[in-house]
């Protein structure tokens, strides 16, 4: 049937050349044959709905060859005294979705060569009326018409991305608007504040603890000062080469105190030699935020031998930084909610922790997944590029 050249046209264009093959026959007193196979569902309902009903009003012959061996290939032959047509085509010889090849014939005498091939036992009156010309024309009508279907989809598929894009730029817009979406930062940075606050009143002036409180309290401060700039700016991340060692060393050292008021043992450990790419302030207060989760997870429990513990080694090419605690298990049901926006288990959360932390983490290059979480341990990676 595919003979001679072919194109490749939308299911669009191929429902139009339907439709307009069709109408004539409705103006028509003379008799018509009809013969064709539609595979596709949307070919179908369309004669069906469309054409069928109205076809029992007028002198045709149909014959619907959809249950014999043909293969694929679907087509359309329409035969009258006046005027013949036909369109052949496959959606399954192309690769996008809903295009298929195609050819077609307009009062060609090659109508007469596909009917014998469709029904060799039928006998048609024979076609005297082939047109070169106007089959270049139809042909070239056809090209124009998927030419500007392809244009239409193309439009459509960059308007459903700006829409996408407006959404996106009005979510963003809605969450710098949110309070919590600041106030759970700082809270993060309060907390450590409250504690060593409460040191400041226990002890007396030259105190050694004093001192490093209150050098904590100045790099809270900062920290505080900082983020309060991004939240203005919505500045990129602040990338640098840090050695991962004494990030998390540093980070320790801010979390002390809020481990050990709780009798929880808090330790890092990571080779001298992991140099990594971060902005060191926004992953340090990821460290804390997990930190803070991991002490609250021993609320409920009255376990003896409480640790968080941080791990950092090279794994697969890239480092691997474990942040894992024996607190109180993640419900199964939680373990693939906690990342989204707003999901919280705490009467007083916002739910925007591990969103946020997720968040910056991926503004640095780096990955934030719960890897475990069972009546033993619970444990976070991050994993970033080596330098």
């Amino acid at each position: 049937l595919f003979e001679n050249d072919y194109n490749i046209v939308n299911k669009k264009v191929i429902l139009g050349l339907i439709n307009s093959m069709m109408s004539p026959i409705f103006a028509s007193k003379d008799k018509v044959n009809i013969i064709y196979r539609f595979l596709d569902k949307d070919l179908q309902d369309n004669y069906i709905k469309n054409y069928l009903p109205r076809l029992k009003f007028l002198d045709t012959k149909i014959y619907d060859l959809k249950d014999e061996k043909f293969e694929t290939t679907e087509f359309m032959v329409i035969s009258t005294k006046q005027y013949s047509a036909c369109i052949i085509f496959d959606f399954s010889q192309s690769d996008i979705k809903n295009q298929a090849i195609f050819c077609s014939y307009l009062n060609s005498k090659k109508i007469e060569e596909i009917l014998k091939i469709l029904l060799p036992s039928e006998k048609f009156p024979p076609e005297r009326r082939e047109n070169i010309e106007l089959n270049e024309m139809i042909l070239n009508l056809i090209k124009f018409s998927e030419n500007s279907l392809t244009e239409l989809n193309i439009n459509e598929e960059e308007k459903k991305n700006l829409e996408n894009l407006t959404q996106n730029l009005k979510r963003d817009e809605i969450i710098a608007q949110r309070s919590r979406f600041i106030s759970h930062e700082i809270k993060n940075q309060l907390s450590i504040i409250d504690v060593y606050a409460k040191i400041t009143e226990k002890t007396c002036n030259g105190n050694k603890k004093i001192m490093n409180a209150t050098e904590v309290i100045f790099k809270s401060i900062k920290n505080i000062t900082n983020q309060l700039k991004d939240l203005k700016t919505f500045s990129e991340a602040d990338l640098n080469i840090y050695n991962l060692k004494d990030v998390l060393i540093e980070t320790i050292d801010f979390a002390k105190e809020m481990a050990s008021s709780k009798e929880i043992s808090l330790t890092a450990e990571a080779a001298s030699d992991l140099l990594v790419i971060l902005d060191k302030e926004k992953f340090q207060n990821v460290l804390l935020n997990l930190i803070k989760n991991a002490v609250e997870a021993f609320k409920n429990t009255d376990k003896k031998d409480k640790y968080i513990e941080l791990t950092a080694c090279e794994k697969e090419g890239k480092i691997s930084l474990v942040i894992a605690n024996n607190g109180e298990m993640i419900d199964k049901e939680n373990q693939k909610k906690i990342f989204e926006e707003g999901y919280t288990t705490k009467k007083e959360g916002s739910g925007l922790g591990l969103y946020i932390c997720r968040q910056n983490l991926k503004e640095q290059f780096c990955e934030l997944n719960l890897i475990k979480s069972s009546k033993t341990v619970t444990a976070f990676e991050i994993k970033m590029n080596k330098v």
